[in-house]
């Protein structure tokens, strides 16, 4: 193990191979036994305990995961609630925010699925895109502040800016180009292509 910074692998006990840099980062009261970690940034991967193969690059980056594995965390405070979910990847300011236990779930820029709390397996790139996502399962959310809106639904391929921006539990839904579908709230099993496309 490799830790540098106050306080930096603290945590570390029996794991290995692990690389801690930054105030507490691998720091946390617990002992920590997971191996093939990476957390830079103050706090960053605080609270590991089992986890294994986490990067946590950013202040408070993963700072809860125990014993989740395989999540890619950039930024601060990005994924900051993880506990036990795996294979989550968030790059950008609290981007995937409040998932816990969720897997599999992908955002990509600044609030990007912000309170997805248990919905799994959501893709979702852009500033503030899916932000209010909270249990929809599955989505493909592409676009700066595409689906804004959207909290439960599922199933739903949105791209484009601004498309699907007022949707809130609809599922199922292709909205491609910018603005289409903008003011469908609960509205599922439609296709619109094209700009401004079933506004």
């Amino acid at each position: 193990n490799v830790s540098i910074g106050a306080d930096a692998g603290k945590a570390l006990t029996t794991g290995s191979n692990n690389l801690s840099m930054g105030n507490l980062a691998i720091g946390g009261n617990t002992a920590a036994t997971g191996s093939n970690n990476i957390a830079f940034g103050g706090q960053s991967g605080y609270g590991l305990t089992t986890g294994s193969c986490n990067i946590t690059i950013g202040c408070s980056a993963g700072n809860k995961i125990t014993t989740g594995a395989n999540n890619t965390l950039v930024g601060s405070k990005a994924g900051c609630s993880i506990t036990t979910s795996s294979g989550s990847v968030a790059i950008g300011n609290c981007a995937l925010c409040s998932v816990s236990t969720t897997t599999r779930n992908l955002a990509i820029g600044d609030l990007a699925g912000l309170k997805i709390t248990s919905g799994n397996e959501n893709t979702v790139i852009g500033s503030g895109t899916g932000r209010a996502l909270t249990t929809g399962a599955q989505n493909i959310l592409h676009g700066s502040q595409a689906a804004e809106g959207l909290t439960t639904g599922s199933y739903n391929v949105i791209m484009g800016n601004y498309s699907s921006y007022s949707m809130q539990g609809a599922g199922k839904n292709v909205a491609i180009g910018y603005f289409s579908q903008a003011l469908n709230v609960s509205s599922s099993d439609n296709v619109a292509i094209g700009h401004c496309s079933l506004k």
